[in-house]
């Protein structure tokens, strides 16, 4: 492995650990890992923006631990980011200007993640991503997937042309897709979910209580909520049908769940 040294452009950083490229017979490309630790050094808030890559989020559980080394997972120290991951290229010169990019705009840490210079680049792969669990993370992607697991502060993901999948949140969560599914498993926030044409499936945390907000086109919304939960139920579907199988009931209680779909049914289990 060889480390390649810490460049300062303007407010921008560029960090990064790769392994020597060599062509991929699996894939008919060049590939080369990549990996990074960042600290956090006073950000309240973390935004991820990469393209045509697949993203995998663990979240640390307590920011009071030593700042060591990240482990194997890709879960840091409370007070780091930690990047770990490989890249993909149709040719050398792309996969060197591949890397990691950081930018600090007030209390957000901006991180980047692909070419530095040729955005439109031919450029793909996959990344695990360790996140302290207490600091909002917005995360932009497209053409690539999203696995969250864990998180318990505020969270926003876009992307288009992938899925959304997210486990064990506890935080207000916005999703945004296109030509996407979104799977989310016990949640205990609120959430804001859209996609289109693609479905929306949803459990809820015998601990939930919140707002639902989920929309999307050309495809169906199933939503599991625990036994005896107390929601106000608004649906509304064109051209697909609703079934209340959960039998909420309809108690005026604060928590509240909107549910619209077209061209789909609507499951409430």
């Amino acid at each position: 492995m060889k480390r390649v040294p810490v460049l300062l452009v303007a407010t921008a950083m560029v960090v990064g650990v790769a392994s020597l490229a060599k062509p991929a017979a699996a894939r008919g490309d060049y590939q080369r890992d990549i990996s990074a630790t960042i600290p956090l050094d006073g950000a309240t808030a973390i935004d991820i923006r990469t393209s045509n890559a697949d993203l995998t989020t663990k979240f640390a559980t307590d920011r009071r631990q030593s700042n060591g080394p990240a482990a194997s997972n890709a879960v840091p120290a409370g007070n780091t980011i930690a990047i770990h991951g490989t890249a993909h290229a149709d040719s050398q010169a792309v996969l060197d200007d591949v890397g990691v990019t950081v930018e600090r705009r007030g209390g957000n840490l901006v991180v980047q993640i692909g070419p530095r210079h040729d955005r439109g680049s031919n450029f793909s792969g996959s990344f695990t991503l360790g996140l302290p669990s207490d600091s909002p993370v917005a995360i932009e992607t497209s053409n690539g997937n999203v696995h969250v697991a864990g998180h318990r502060a505020p969270l926003h993901v876009t992307t288009s042309n992938g899925n959304v999948n997210l486990d064990d949140s506890a935080a207000a969560t916005t999703i945004r897709t296109s030509n996407g599914a979104i799977d989310i498993a016990r949640a205990a926030g609120s959430l804001d979910l859209e996609s289109s044409n693609g479905t929306i499936t949803t459990s809820l945390a015998p601990t939930w209580h919140g707002t639902i907000a989920a929309r999307t086109t050309n495809a169906t919304i199933d939503l599991s909520v625990p036994h005896a939960s107390k929601a106000t139920l608004h649906t509304s579907t064109s051209n697909g049908d609703v079934q209340n199988i959960a039998r909420l009931q309809m108690a005026g209680d604060d928590a509240t769940i909107r549910l619209q779909s077209s061209n789909g049914n609507i499951v409430v289990r």
